[in-house]
Protein backbone atom coordinates (compact mmCIF):
# COMPACT_ATOMS: atom_id res chain seq x y z
CA UNK A 1 0.00 0.00 0.00
CA UNK A 2 3.21 2.69 0.53
CA UNK A 3 4.47 1.99 -3.00
CA UNK A 4 1.19 2.57 -4.40
CA UNK A 5 0.81 6.00 -2.50
CA UNK A 6 4.11 6.80 -3.11
CA UNK A 7 4.00 6.38 -7.09
CA UNK A 8 0.84 8.18 -6.49
CA UNK A 9 2.75 11.41 -4.75
CA UNK A 10 5.50 11.05 -7.50
CA UNK A 11 2.72 11.02 -10.60
CA UNK A 12 1.00 14.56 -8.88
CA UNK A 13 4.46 15.74 -8.96
CA UNK A 14 5.16 15.00 -12.51
CA UNK A 15 2.03 16.90 -13.53
CA UNK A 16 3.27 20.51 -12.95
CA UNK A 17 6.13 20.45 -14.43
CA UNK A 18 5.22 18.88 -17.37
CA UNK A 19 2.08 20.89 -17.66
CA UNK A 20 4.56 23.95 -16.91
CA UNK A 21 6.76 23.33 -20.21
CA UNK A 22 3.84 22.97 -22.29
CA UNK A 23 1.84 25.62 -21.42
CA UNK A 24 4.65 27.85 -22.09
CA UNK A 25 6.17 26.10 -25.15
CA UNK A 26 2.87 25.82 -26.44
CA UNK A 27 2.14 29.35 -25.96
CA UNK A 28 5.62 30.67 -27.52
CA UNK A 29 5.35 28.32 -30.63
CA UNK A 30 1.49 27.90 -31.91
CA UNK A 31 0.04 31.61 -30.82
CA UNK A 32 3.35 33.35 -31.85
CA UNK A 33 3.47 35.17 -29.15
CA UNK A 34 6.63 38.38 -29.71
CA UNK A 35 9.93 37.46 -28.20
CA UNK A 36 11.53 40.07 -26.62
CA UNK A 37 14.98 40.65 -28.09
CA UNK A 38 18.09 39.55 -25.66
CA UNK A 39 19.37 43.18 -24.47
CA UNK A 40 22.71 41.62 -23.67
CA UNK A 41 23.28 40.66 -27.30
CA UNK A 42 21.86 43.68 -28.40
CA UNK A 43 24.49 45.54 -26.67
CA UNK A 44 27.53 43.71 -27.33
CA UNK A 45 26.85 41.03 -30.18
CA UNK A 46 27.55 38.05 -28.04
CA UNK A 47 24.52 35.80 -26.67
CA UNK A 48 24.15 35.28 -22.72
CA UNK A 49 24.13 32.25 -21.22
CA UNK A 50 19.67 32.27 -21.08
CA UNK A 51 19.60 33.40 -25.38
CA UNK A 52 17.82 30.34 -26.98
CA UNK A 53 15.88 29.08 -24.20
CA UNK A 54 12.51 30.40 -25.65
CA UNK A 55 13.12 28.54 -28.85
CA UNK A 56 14.55 25.42 -26.63
CA UNK A 57 11.16 25.40 -25.23
CA UNK A 58 9.41 25.47 -28.34
CA UNK A 59 11.22 22.82 -29.79
CA UNK A 60 10.76 20.56 -26.23
CA UNK A 61 6.67 21.51 -27.19
CA UNK A 62 6.91 20.28 -30.85
CA UNK A 63 8.70 17.09 -29.36
CA UNK A 64 12.07 17.49 -31.17
CA UNK A 65 14.48 17.54 -28.64
CA UNK A 66 17.60 17.63 -30.85
CA UNK A 67 16.69 21.25 -31.87
CA UNK A 68 16.12 21.89 -28.10
CA UNK A 69 19.42 20.64 -27.07
CA UNK A 70 21.29 22.66 -29.98
CA UNK A 71 19.23 25.68 -28.64
CA UNK A 72 20.18 25.97 -25.61
CA UNK A 73 22.10 22.52 -23.96
CA UNK A 74 21.61 23.49 -20.21
CA UNK A 75 18.21 24.62 -20.29
CA UNK A 76 17.14 21.62 -22.23
CA UNK A 77 19.28 19.63 -18.85
CA UNK A 78 16.92 21.60 -16.35
CA UNK A 79 13.55 20.70 -18.26
CA UNK A 80 15.02 17.57 -18.09
CA UNK A 81 16.00 17.95 -14.57
CA UNK A 82 12.86 19.25 -13.63
CA UNK A 83 10.98 15.92 -14.78
CA UNK A 84 13.46 13.68 -12.73
CA UNK A 85 13.26 15.61 -9.77
CA UNK A 86 10.32 14.22 -8.04
CA UNK A 87 11.51 10.82 -8.79
CA UNK A 88 14.87 11.99 -7.39
CA UNK A 89 13.25 13.89 -4.59
CA UNK A 90 13.37 11.47 -1.48
CA UNK A 91 17.39 11.09 -1.60
CA UNK A 92 18.73 12.61 0.91
CA UNK A 93 22.53 12.19 0.03
CA UNK A 94 21.50 13.96 -3.14
CA UNK A 95 19.65 16.56 -1.80
CA UNK A 96 22.93 17.50 0.85
CA UNK A 97 25.10 17.11 -2.08
CA UNK A 98 22.98 19.32 -4.71
CA UNK A 99 23.89 22.37 -1.47
CA UNK A 100 27.08 21.71 -1.38
CA UNK A 101 30.04 23.71 -2.50
CA UNK A 102 31.45 21.32 -5.67
CA UNK A 103 27.83 21.43 -6.67
CA UNK A 104 27.99 25.09 -7.33
CA UNK A 105 31.31 25.41 -8.73
CA UNK A 106 30.14 22.33 -11.37
CA UNK A 107 26.77 24.45 -11.99
CA UNK A 108 29.15 27.37 -12.27
CA UNK A 109 31.40 25.72 -14.78
CA UNK A 110 27.95 23.92 -16.51
CA UNK A 111 27.51 27.65 -16.97
CA UNK A 112 30.25 29.03 -18.19
CA UNK A 113 30.51 25.78 -20.71
CA UNK A 114 27.23 26.67 -22.06
CA UNK A 115 27.80 30.29 -22.64
CA UNK A 116 30.89 29.38 -24.89
CA UNK A 117 28.84 27.03 -26.76
CA UNK A 118 25.96 29.81 -27.41
CA UNK A 119 28.77 32.31 -28.61
CA UNK A 120 30.41 29.88 -31.16
CA UNK A 121 26.78 28.01 -32.83
CA UNK A 122 23.86 30.26 -32.05
CA UNK A 123 22.81 32.10 -35.72
CA UNK A 124 23.55 35.86 -35.36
Amino acid sequence: MRIKREAQVVGARLIFPAAAVALISSSSALAKWPVFPCTFLRLTHVPCPGCGVTRCLAAIGQLHPGDALRWNPLAFCVVLAAFLQPLLAENHRLKTAIFSRPAALGLFALVAVNWLYLCFTLPR
